[in-house]
C-alpha cells in the first residue's frame, strides 16, 4: 500500500536469539572449562539461557560504580514496551540501590519482583547485591611492632 510508509519491526523468539548467540558471542569468555560471559544484564556472568541478557525480555543487571568518595550499585533492568524494544539507547533503565543492606534489598524487591521479573532472577540479584557489598570493604591493614 503505498499510503502505508510506516516500518514493521518484526522480532525473533528468545530461544532463537540464543541459538544463535550461546557459541558465538563477543561476550563470550572461556577459561579452565567454564564458559562465562561479560554482557550486560548477565546477573551471574554465566553463558546459559537463563541468565543472558540478550536472549531474555525481562533481565536484570547489578554493577559496581567506584567513585573517589562513593562506590554505589546500580540496578538496570530492560524496558519491554514495543516502543523501546528497538531503540538500544532508550531500551534500559538504570536506577541507584541503596549500600545499606535493609534499604537495598528493599529496593531490589521494587525494582524486580512487583514489576513481574521473574522469582530466580530476585533470589540471584540478591546473591550478587551482597557480593558487591562486600567487594566495598576495604582490606585491612595490620601494623607490625618494630623491636
Amino acid at each position: 500500500n503505498a499510503e502505508y510508509m510506516g516500518t514493521i519491526h518484526v522480532t525473533m523468539s528468545a530461544d532463537l536469539i540464543w541459538l544463535c548467540t550461546r557459541n558465538n558471542s563477543a561476550f563470550l569468555r572461556k577459561s579452565n572449562g567454564i564458559e562465562l560471559s561479560a554482557e550486560p544484564n548477565n546477573l551471574m556472568s554465566k553463558n546459559c539461557f537463563k541468565f543472558s541478557g540478550l536472549a531474555n525480555a525481562h533481565v536484570a543487571g547489578l554493577t559496581a560504580v567506584k567513585g573517589k568518595k562513593c562506590s554505589k550499585i546500580v540496578l538496570s533492568s530492560k524496558k519491554v514496551s514495543a516502543d523501546k524494544q528497538f531503540k538500544p539507547r532508550h531500551g534500559t533503565q538504570s536506577r541507584v540501590v541503596s549500600t545499606h543492606t535493609k534499604h537495598g534489598e528493599k529496593a531490589l524487591i521494587a525494582g524486580l519482583a512487583t514489576k513481574g521479573y521473574r522469582p530466580d532472577l530476585l533470589k540471584a540479584a540478591g546473591e550478587k547485591y551482597i557480593a558487591l557489598k562486600k567487594s566495598f570493604k576495604k582490606a585491612k591493614t595490620f601494623r607490625t611492632k618494630n623491636h
